[in-house]
């Protein structure tokens, strides 16, 4: 990555940079997602060669998800429930509306359990209605 110096950017120039790049961002992962398609039309499903004097290998990656009620009732029905443990993880996600209408007990006892981290941040840059070009 480019170290860039930006002492000398005035707030607005950075904000016209930035919208510039991530336009620039959008049509390079545009440009590389029609490349691959292409190359995944050409070649046959998980692919692992040499092409020119480039080994490429192409993987088809799969996402599972899992109706955790259902599973239990599912299990619950055929005498399987006690081997949910083994057969599955189970991880905890905060129902951060019924955790902010807990009790400050609850929450209290419960939250030595709980990290928060602070991740990378989003930003959003729309023309401010009284903007100008």
């Amino acid at each position: 990555m480019t170290e860039r110096k930006f002492d000398d950017t005035s707030d607005a120039e950075l904000a016209e940079w930035w919208k510039s790049v991530k336009k620039a961002e959008a049509h390079s992962q545009l440009c590389r997602r029609e490349v691959e398609d292409e190359i995944v039309r050409r070649m046959p499903a998980d692919f692992t060669g040499t092409v020119n004097a480039y080994d490429l290998k192409i993987t088809y990656s799969q996402s599972t998800k899992i109706d955790a009620d259902a599973l239990q009732d599912l299990a619950w029905k055929h005498g399987l429930f006690d081997r949910l443990k083994e057969l599955f993880r189970w991880k905890p996600e905060l129902a951060k509306k019924a955790w902010e209408a807990a009790t400050d007990e609850e929450r209290a006892k419960l939250s030595g359990a709980i990290t928060t981290v602070v991740g990378r941040p989003s930003f959003e840059l729309k023309k401010a209605k009284n903007g100008t070009d």
